[in-house]
């Protein structure tokens, strides 16, 4: 079997590493996967090849910034379609219905008969509402590629039922699984004083990227709160400047500024070299990981709590029905409740408890493993077997 993966997003970003994370799982079953991602570089004008083993090469696709929305896209999609044309693929899975490195693909391949599944796990639809024509765009996309494609794979359940209420016949979940990238490298007490820190005290970690518009910022800000209330010492290292968020999220008289003496910045940067992250990750006591309130939130399956998961971290996490929580309950390896002061009780008694400590990172073990990509894509292969 030879599956062509067309992942829009550029590298080390957002839906990168869904799609790396289910072709390194579909390479090691030994089916051969073909991976197109966007360069990471403002500028690429070239295809890069990259052959990362006997099953999986990963193509570099051209990427020329003007400003967010032109950067090439619909250049890619047309590269797309021409590797579908040109080599025998068993398989287009293309990763995000409103994106034109995929559609465009999708839409012509489909029309000449080729098998395709369109891979759904965020709803763009109500998030982009900069501009009412990509509005208008994103609502089109997401509401007729169902009826045409009629093959989708989804990250959580209300994306299921959302492809099966608007046309698409053959549905599969695989949520964000576990990742093939082991955490941590570092030992806590070296971590801790390659960054400096201090080891009386207790750490959270938690990396931000998406802050705008929604609850989880809230949310999140107000758990740390009540925390730091119940003590004062613990710390939350993190890679947001919590002062810009606070302002651009119009939360003056809602959040306590007090608390940002508690967060230590390390920097505005959404992604971190995988050594980087890990020293961050080991000297943290647990994750901190809050879901917003509407269904967009709950509707995804969030890559942070997985590569948390992936990293045997506790994972204190709001219960709200999200895919996200759901998905940790099976296993008792959270910290977690829909009361986010009772949340923050249940937090502090964790950091004081090494009992209960260890009795939740034994159980985050269980849960890494059962929910591995690499445990989870032979249900992925087998719908590919049985693709019309």
């Amino acid at each position: 079997m030879r599956i062509l993966f067309i992942e829009p997003c550029f590298i080390h970003f957002g839906g990168y590493h869904r799609a790396i994370n289910i072709c390194n799982a579909l390479a090691s079953h030994k089916v051969k996967v073909d991976l197109l991602i966007t360069s990471d570089k403002k500028f690429y004008p070239w295809i890069g090849k990259k052959k990362v083993n006997n099953y999986l090469t990963i193509y570099e696709l051209p990427r020329i910034t003007l400003n967010f929305y032109i950067t090439g896209r619909i250049l890619r999609g047309f590269i797309a379609t021409i590797f579908g044309l040109t080599k025998p693929y068993d398989i287009i899975h293309a990763a995000m219905p409103s994106q034109f490195e995929s559609n465009i693909p999708a839409f012509f391949l489909k029309l000449i008969g080729k098998k395709v599944v369109m891979d759904w796990d965020d709803i763009c639809e109500e998030s982009f509402v900069v501009h009412p024509f990509v509005t208008t765009y994103a609502h089109f996309c997401e509401y007729f590629f169902p009826k045409y494609l009629k093959n989708y794979c989804v990250c959580s359940t209300i994306l299921a039922n959302l492809a099966l209420e608007r046309g698409a016949t053959n549905v599969i979940k695989i949520i964000n699984g576990t990742g093939t990238v082991n955490y941590p490298k570092h030992g806590k007490a070296e971590s801790i004083k390659r960054l400096s820190l201090d080891p009386n005290k207790k750490y959270l970690y938690s990396i931000g990227t998406t802050f705008a518009g929604q609850s989880r910022t809230y949310n999140f800000l107000k758990t740390f709160e009540y925390i730091c209330q119940l003590d004062s010492s613990v710390q939350l290292l993190s890679n947001f400047d919590p002062q810009t968020v606070y302002v651009n999220e119009k939360l003056e008289g809602k959040i306590n500024p007090e608390i940002f003496k508690n967060i230590i910045n390390f920097g505005t940067r959404g992604y971190l070299s995988s050594d980087e992250l890990s020293y961050y990750l080991s000297a943290a006591d647990a994750c901190l990981f809050l879901s917003g309130d509407d269904h967009l939130e709950k509707a995804n399956c969030p890559l942070r709590i997985s590569g948390y998961i992936n990293a045997q971290k506790i994972v204190i996490v709001n219960d709200n029905n999200s895919e996200g929580s759901n998905m940790l309950k099976p296993f008792n390896c959270a910290v977690m409740d829909s009361d986010l002061q009772k949340l923050a009780k249940k937090t502090v008694k964790m950091l004081h408890n090494r009992q209960l400590q260890n009795t939740l990172i034994t159980n985050v073990k269980i849960a890494k493993k059962e929910l591995s990509m690499n445990h989870l894509i032979p249900k992925l292969i087998n719908f590919y077997k049985n693709t019309k």
